[in-house]
């Protein structure tokens, strides 16, 4: 809008409840014309610019797989346990949805349960993806090569 437009639309606001809100205020000049003009709220490069993430990587919880790891080490696995602390970490979430699905598994229809998911893959299976997925968070600030050799 240019600034007759601004002001109309103001002019008509007022009295109201309705708080207008001032975009795309990428320079200080732009920030101080809106306040001027009567703007409280305010969005724009100014403000904050957007940085892309550094990483595709899921962060995981490290509490969460300090547990997980504890209840791997039971005999047997208490499955719903284990499925609502899997269901708190996104990456095993995801990690474990996307090998149930995959073409390995060969599964006919979509699994989207975390416990089905579990008993699809198997005990076994799981223990061995979950200690790699868990190490290689906890490794996440070494060479690659310290995981390998502890394993």
């Amino acid at each position: 809008m240019d600034a007759a437009e601004r002001q109309k639309l103001l002019r008509q606001l007022k009295g109201t409840s309705v708080r207008a809100v001032a975009q795309n205020v990428e320079t200080q000049e732009q920030y101080g014309q809106a306040c001027q003009e009567g703007f409280e709220l305010f969005q724009g490069y100014y403000f904050c610019r957007p940085e892309p993430l550094k990483s595709h990587k899921i962060p995981g919880n490290r509490l969460v797989h300090l547990e997980i790891l504890e209840d791997l080490q039971n005999e047997p696995v208490d499955l719903q346990r284990l499925s609502q602390l899997v269901m708190c970490d996104a990456s095993l979430t995801y990690r474990l949805l996307r090998l149930v699905n995959s073409p390995m598994c060969a599964m006919r229809q979509e699994v989207t349960s975390i416990q089905s998911a579990l008993l699809l893959v198997g005990e076994a299976a799981f223990r061995r993806m979950a200690m790699l997925a868990i190490a290689g968070d906890f490794n996440s600030d070494q060479p690659a090569e310290i995981l390998r050799m502890a394993f």
